[in-house]
């Protein structure tokens, strides 16, 4: 505004200030204002666009690394979204599998099923759970997993993210350290 303010006094010094000349140094003057919030603007777009390509990056790098089955269940609905790894972890295409928490619960050796079921009832929002139990591959072999879930509030409810990893070679040194001793 103060630039405005020095082409006026330009304009009277000069006589060139007049009503016409007014509207176009305005004019003017919004068109660069106008240009640089927009390349302002889109320059901000596209550094949360490149943000956030990295950040899905990165959490593929982790997720991959980790060799997780990272997972988000819905408690009210029973809806599971496998998230990333499920092919990896279970031999199940995304395709083959119901995306519901009765199919997993379907996979669990039916010795584990017991124990394990319970805990998903009773979910409190805040609160990080950890299970062990042992789920069926599809070649049918069943594989020890460590599951770890925290629940949070949402506008529905409560909802749940977690990850599943194989804990097979953990549990194979346990029983070769039992052996040992």
């Amino acid at each position: 505004f103060l630039s405005i303010h020095w082409i006026g006094r330009l304009g009277y010094r000069y006589g060139l200030y007049t009503p016409g000349f007014q509207s176009v140094i305005v004019t003017v003057v919004g068109l660069v204002v106008i240009a640089c919030l927009t390349w302002w603007s889109v320059r901000r777009i596209q550094d949360a666009e490149v943000a956030r390509t990295r950040a899905i990056q990165r959490f593929q790098a982790a997720a991959s690394a980790a060799k997780a089955l990272i997972y988000e269940w819905d408690p009210v609905t029973g809806k599971v979204e496998w998230i990333w790894g499920f092919e990896q972890l279970t031999g199940y295409s995304t395709q083959e599998a119901t995306p519901t928490s009765r199919w997993w619960l379907e996979q669990l050796h039916p010795e584990d099923r017991e124990r394990v079921a319970p805990r998903a009832r009773g979910l409190q929002a805040g609160v990080t759970y950890h299970a062990e139990y042992r789920i069926r591959r599809k070649s049918g072999e069943y594989l020890p997993v460590r599951d770890t879930f925290a629940a949070y509030r949402t506008p529905g409810g409560i909802c749940v993210i977690g990850h599943t990893i194989d804990i097979s070679d953990q549990k194979q040194r346990e029983e070769e350290q039992r052996q040992i001793n």
